[in-house]
């Protein structure tokens, strides 16, 4: 897969497939940056109309995650997946509390592997997030994350 190195506002550098640049640098909604890890890779959500609109009021935002909280904590492949070849995305959906804190972290799509989805799920719940926004004021909200598993 080939990727491409973004500085970010904050001065950190991401990595990202070109792919998930592309998708991300066409919407400015977007909250997630790709971080990757091989043998892991973490996609953006792709913005949808919602996203869009809060974006343009100042006050409105969606719910976010903390791009900070990811360094460190990188989705683990799990050992015995990895020797065995197994591979897959899993997109995660995020429910986040008017406070910031995670309410509750479902799998949208599975990868078609259990023991991938638990490991997308117990990185996801190591993430810092920002509440959603709604004329200023912190509303509960949600975040989706694909987490993709692939060998290099």
């Amino acid at each position: 897969m080939r990727s491409a190195a973004v500085r970010l506002a904050s001065g950190a550098v991401c990595h990202r497939s070109l792919r998930a640049f592309a998708r991300s640098m066409a919407s400015v909604a977007l909250s997630c940056a790709a971080f990757n890890v091989l043998p892991v890779a973490c996609e953006p959500a792709p913005a949808t109309a919602s996203t869009e609109h809060a974006a343009a009021d100042p006050q409105d935002a969606p719910a976010a995650l903390d791009l900070a909280s990811r360094y460190g904590n990188a989705p683990i492949y799990p050992g015995q997946a990895y020797r065995d070849g197994l591979e897959g995305e899993v997109i995660v959906v995020c429910h986040v509390a008017a406070d910031s804190a995670l309410a509750d972290a479902v799998v949208e799509t599975s990868s078609g592997w259990a023991v991938l989805d638990e490991a997308a799920l117990v990185a996801v719940r190591k993430w810092k997030y920002t509440a959603a926004r709604k004329n200023g004021v912190p509303v509960p909200g949600q975040v989706r994350i694909p987490v993709s598993f692939e060998q290099p």
